[in-house]
Order: C-alpha cells, then sequence, then structure tokens
C-alpha cells in the first residue's frame, strides 16, 4: 500500500496537513493519505486516521509515529508542504532502497563526535521509507537519542538522525532537492515536486520556481517575493550594468 503520511499534533499543524493533503489530492490522486494526529476532526481530507496522544513535543511525536507506521511504503511529509508534482519516483527508489531523503540546507547544525562532515545532516520533512526491522530499529535508535536531547537549548531532530544513519547498515539514498524544496535559498535543475516551508503565496512562489523548469535555477525568497539569482535574466542583466555604470561614476567623482 502507497501512503502518503502526516504526523499533525495540533490545530496548527492540522490545519497545514489538510492544505497540503489537497495538493496532493490534485497532483497523486491514486495515492492514499494518512494522518497521526490528536485534532477530532470529521475533515475528509483524509483516507486513514490515527488518534494519538501528543507527547507534548512536535519532535518525538514525528520520530514516534513514523516508526509505527502500519504501512509498507510510506512517504513521511511535514505539514508546512505543497506537493505540484508526481511522487511516483520515491516509491520506485523503494525498491532498491529502505529509506530516501534529502541534504538538509545547513550540514551541520551541531558537530557529533566521530561523524566527517562530509556526512551531513538531512532535512526530515520528506522521508520515504520501507516498513522493515531494520528501519524500525533505526527510528527507535532516533527516538531514544531524541529524547536524552528534550532538556537541550535546540532539540532538532536532524543531528541525532544524522548519528544514527552514520552507524547504521541501512540502505538509503539521497535524492535530489526537487523532492524537498526549501525555497528561503534554494537551486533546482528539473521541476521541484515538494516545496518545504511557510509562506504566504507558496502558489506563487511555485509557478515562479517551476516556470523555467528547463534549466538550472538558483532562487531565495526576500520580503519583496522570489529573487531568482541564476539564470540572469535581461531585465537583471540590465540593471547590473546600470548598476556597475553607477558605481564607477561615484569612484571617478570621489576621486575629483
Amino acid at each position: 500500500m502507497r501512503v502518503v503520511y502526516f504526523i499533525a499534533s495540533g490545530e496548527k499543524y492540522f490545519n497545514e496537513a489538510v492544505q497540503s493533503s489537497r495538493s496532493i489530492r490534485r497532483t497523486n490522486p491514486d495515492l492514499s493519505i494518512a494522518i497521526a494526529t490528536d485534532i477530532r476532526s470529521s475533515c475528509e481530507a483524509f483516507d486513514i486516521v490515527k488518534k494519538i496522544k501528543s507527547t507534548g513535543n512536535g519532535y518525538m511525536d514525528k520520530i514516534r509515529w513514523m516508526s509505527e507506521s502500519p504501512f509498507d511504503r510510506t512517504v513521511f511529509l511535514d505539514t508546512d508542504t505543497l506537493v505540484v508534482g508526481d511522487l511516483k519516483p520515491l516509491y520506485e527508489a523503494l525498491d532498491r532502497f529502505d529509506l530516501v531523503l534529502c541534504h538538509a540546507p545547513f550540514r551541520e547544525i551541531y558537530s557529533l563526535p566521530g561523524i566527517p562532515i562530509s556526512f551531513p545532516e538531512m532535512n526530515t520533512g520528506m522521508m520515504a521509507f520501507n516498513s522493515t526491522p531494520e528501519i524500525t530499529g533505526l527510528f527507535s535508535e532516533w527516538y531514544r537519542l531524541q529524547q536524552s536531547s528534550i532538556l537541550s537549548d535546540d532539540p532538532r531532530d536532524q543531528p541525532y538522525l544524522r548519528k544514527v544513519l552514520y552507524e547504521s547498515s541501512v540502505r538509503f539514498l539521497v535524492t535530489i532537492e526537487e523532492f524537498n524544496c526549501r525555497f528561503r535559498m534554494g537551486y533546482a535543475q528539473t521541476r521541484v515536486v515538494v516545496l518545504h516551508d511557510r509562506h504566504p503565496q507558496i502558489s506563487q512562489v511555485e509557478r515562479a520556481i517551476n516556470r523555467s523548469c528547463q534549466t538550472k535555477r538558483i532562487f531565495r525568497i526576500t520580503p519583496k517575493g522570489l529573487d531568482v539569482l541564476y539564470p540572469i535574466g535581461k531585465e537583471t542583466y540590465w540593471l547590473g550594468i546600470i548598476r556597475a555604470f553607477k558605481q564607477l561614476f561615484k569612484a571617478l567623482i570621489n576621486r575629483i
């Protein structure tokens, strides 16, 4: 059974999951959608609803209920996602790998003893996995380490996933960022499939990013909207030329 799985504790995250699930319905109508949540709702956005009792910590809830996924093949998504393309390639990758995920934008939040910087952190907002004893064991160890970090100043989940992956023999694939596009500052070469972040005009951001999906793009979000850093459009090119002449003129004036 191929399932997209959300874990949402609290009304804010439940409502985000509803919006994300609607984008999945539009683009992947053949997939089932499940949610583990502590919210009572008659919303029809989900095919399967698993009632949970929250631990009071979103990271702990996520790891725990991922580890108890009852599905053969799961694509887990954070609630702040928008799906605009085909998720099938993730399930296909699970024919050869038991876990599929993407690099984190920040390669290392915490330096952990014995783990080289060449083995960076992975982002946990999109994780495709098979239900195997090895994956269950990996998630259980991740949960155990995460429990020990609850009282720390910044108990995020990525550092300890990095540790258990480094020490594990699980076959995992680091896939392309188009399946987990953190668009605050990102790169894409093909069409972005999953956008992952909060933005009031996320649909407009998606259209801007995917407007030139036949070429590589480097982009960032600014207060004015999406700023495409590459490729350089004609308008950006001429603005750069004008800016260079202004700087040259200013330098000449200062010398007089």
